[in-house]
């Protein structure tokens, strides 16, 4: 059943990383650029935890070396993500695991320099601050409360909804003491909604019908977004006090069996996860969350400190360590620079500006195909007021054959990006168009052409354009460009 478990693990693991790089790609959608993959950068974050979890429950928290190392890096990744929430929990587990390790371990592992070389090093950086802890937990005899904290961790669904009432009720806006709080503060739009939705639905057995919307928070739609953040909100007022008590009943009643039974990786995932339904509500990722853990639990594995200790190349020659280490760290920043070239030139995504405009056209210098002028002539069909500025005379024919009036479409020569972005601005000044330059081109382009925009102090807007063909050549000559500096 183990074997099972870590199958499906690894499966849904590659197809996630398999959606990383189809979004990077921009094969398939990567919302606002940093959802790869999901509707919101806070899902894909939560999956992220959700998958660190599974991980975690089916080791049950004896995690290899090259784990520890991952669960760290995927911290530090959700943090650059912005995702406080998962980043919050994972780092909590993330520092149970290491302090587990080290007080089982009598130490910091892997400290015999002769056998692991630079991974004694950079291990006993990582537990710069598990020693620090357990120094201080040693000094001031916290250890004997650990009985104490394992009975409160069996209600932690009790004590977090309570505390995320407290929270809720003590907000009030502009003057909120806990809007004043750094860690708090964050979180003030759950308190926001959590308070509005108290307040505008009743508490039913089987919830109510409630209008979310979930409309991106730009200063237009800021006032019409309302979505109930917090996973206990969430339950008790839009799927009813019924299914509230169902849920958190049985996750706490999971708790106590845990606590009776000793299973201490168990609790800590719970609680953590107690923690997350203050301020996320997917539901369908705690569930995923449980199967693993249950399942776990009920097939137990091997475990041990032997799984941590595990490291197969502890016997190689030292030359060829450092040969392993070497090709190791070259591809791994070969890999970093194309996903982060990757991500520059992705996050360009496919939008249609709702105004009239001065639209565009690059001409062949930037290999575009008659896809672009196809879009091109849609947008000045949807918007009668907008004028095109194109590079020659066959663009304006082609414009023209698809019902475009002639006195709308300019022509001003161009060679280069310089050139275009100057001369049309020329253009547009001189001949009193509209203002607003708006370049039409593949999504891939526009981070090449903004670039070369801010450089001339030339404010322009978008609209993208997905190639039909040579998708793939196009985006590697970008990410090249951009590693060039053109």
């Amino acid at each position: 059943m183990r074997k099972a478990l870590k199958a499906i693990f690894f499966t849904c693991a590659a197809v996630l990383v398999v959606m990383f790089f189809l979004s990077l790609l921009g094969i398939i959608d990567n919302n606002r650029g940093n959802s790869f993959g999901f509707f919101y950068r806070t899902d894909y974050v939560s999956f992220l935890l959700t998958m660190a979890m599974v991980y975690i429950a089916i080791t049950d928290g004896w995690v290899t070396w090259l784990g520890e190392l991952g669960l760290i890096l995927l911290d530090a990744y959700m943090l650059w993500l912005r995702g406080k929430t998962g980043f919050a929990c994972l780092f909590i587990l993330t520092f149970i695991i290491l302090w587990r390790h080290y007080r089982r371990n009598g130490g910091v592992p892997f400290q015999d320099k002769k056998s692991y070389g630079l991974i004694s090093y950079l291990f006993l950086v990582i537990y710069l601050p598990v020693r620090a802890v357990d120094w201080c937990t040693t000094k001031l005899k916290l250890i004997s409360l650990k009985p104490v904290f394992k009975r409160l961790l069996m209600f932690s669904f009790p004590i977090c909804f309570a505390l995320n009432l407290i929270l809720i009720y003590t907000y009030q806006p502009l003057k909120s003491f806990w809007e004043s709080v750094p860690v708090l503060g964050t979180f003030k739009d759950r308190l926001i909604y959590g308070l509005l939705g108290l307040q505008e639905y009743p508490i039913r057995l089987f919830g109510n019908d409630i209008a979310q919307t979930v409309l991106d928070r730009s200063d237009l739609h800021k006032s019409l977004y309302f979505v109930l953040d917090s996973g206990y909100m969430k339950m008790l007022i839009d799927y009813g006090l019924i299914p509230f008590l169902i849920l958190f009943g049985g996750l706490t009643g999971l708790l106590i069996l845990f606590y009776r039974k000793n299973y201490g990786i168990g609790m800590m995932i719970l609680g953590v996860l107690a923690v997350d339904c203050i301020v996320e509500y997917q539901i369908t990722n705690w569930v995923l969350v449980l199967v693993f853990l249950v399942v776990s639990y009920v097939f137990p594995g091997e475990g041990g400190m032997k799984n941590c200790d595990k490291i197969i190349f502890r016997n190689l020659k030292p030359t060829t360590r450092w040969a392993l280490g070497v090709i190791t760290a070259v591809l791994l920043i070969m890999m970093s620079i194309w996903c982060v070239t990757a991500y520059r030139v992705s996050t360009r995504q496919i939008w249609e500006p709702e105004y009239n405009a001065t639209l565009v056209v690059p001409g062949k210098f930037l290999d575009q195909d008659a896809d672009v002028l196809n879009r091109a002539g849609e947008y000045l069909v949807a918007h009668d007021d907008s004028v095109c500025v194109v590079s020659c005379g066959d663009d304006r024919d082609s414009l023209i054959l698809s019902g475009i009036d002639p006195a709308r479409i300019y022509i001003c020569e161009y060679e280069s990006i310089d050139e275009m972005l100057t001369n049309s601005h020329s253009l547009i000044t001189e001949e009193e168009l509209p203002s607003r330059m708006t370049i039409c081109a593949y999504n891939m382009q526009l981070e090449r052409i903004s670039r070369h925009a801010e450089v001339l102090h030339i404010p322009i807007n978008s609209v993208t354009v997905k190639p039909d063909s040579n998708y793939l050549i196009l985006f590697a000559g970008e990410q090249w460009r951009l590693l060039c500096g053109k």
